[in-house]
């Protein structure tokens, strides 16, 4: 939930309806000038979060937005503190975790939709992220008592 919330916290600020930027206090009625790491850093997240499924390599975000996998994880470092990788993960969790909870899609299904090579990594990428196997996390989650997925 934690993970969610700091997507949410980062998007908002950098639409400008929070009145703070990392680490300095803007002033509302003098609202700061965007430079060009805050851009792509928003056309970044823009990307990850409008996406209905979430393309876990860094090469594809930075060949859309026409620079290397490098300087955008670095301009990610630079106004968020994370790497582009950790923004994508993060994103990549939350979107695992919503179909496991919600969606009728099988474990197999959901592995493909996010591209995994094949259900072991699957597995073992979710018992990384969410403490347990795929099965295990959907038999502890109810699955008839999902929300409406929130759009960041």
């Amino acid at each position: 939930m934690s993970k969610l919330l700091s997507i949410a916290y980062v998007t908002l600020m950098w639409q400008g309806t929070l009145p703070y930027r990392v680490g300095t206090l803007v002033s509302p009625s003098m609202p700061q000038p965007l430079t060009q790491k805050d851009k792509l850093f928003r056309a970044f997240i823009e990307m990850i979060t409008s996406d209905n499924v979430v393309n876990r390599r860094l090469s594809y975000y930075a060949e859309k937005l026409y620079v290397t996998p490098k300087y955008l994880s670095h301009v990610c470092r630079c106004v968020s503190g994370q790497t582009a990788v950790a923004w994508i993960n993060q994103m990549v969790t939350e979107s695992v975790r919503y179909d496991l909870e919600c969606s009728n899609l099988s474990i197999k299904e959901i592995a493909a939709k996010y591209d995994f090579s094949n259900l072991s990594f699957f597995g073992k990428y979710t018992k990384r992220q969410l403490g347990m196997s795929p099965r295990e996390y959907r038999r502890q989650r109810e699955r008839g008592k999902c929300k409406q997925r929130d759009v960041i």
